[in-house]
């Protein structure tokens, strides 16, 4: 997600093209843009990528110290 030309939240996908499988490794969101939405953008335009470009599943962990994050994962619909 951008600010201007500013980069200040994203979702980072790694692709494992032979098991057609994403893997969702980071999120994040600068301290000045959060409880905004834009986690929740980010995760859900890394879904709309994936399926895009044809994935047939995308998964995401959670560290335990950021259990806000789990309805960011559960919205979109990662595993």
């Amino acid at each position: 997600m951008l600010e201007g030309d500013r980069p200040v939240s994203l979702a980072f996908v790694a692709v494992d093209p032979e098991r057609d499988l994403g893997y969702n490794s980071m999120t994040s969101t600068l301290r000045s843009h959060r409880r905004r939405g834009l986690a929740l953008l980010a995760k859900v335009a890394a879904v709309r990528w994936a399926q895009k470009a044809g994935l047939e599943r995308l998964i995401t962990e959670n560290d335990v110290g950021t259990a806000g994050m789990l309805p960011r994962n559960d919205r979109p619909g990662y595993e």
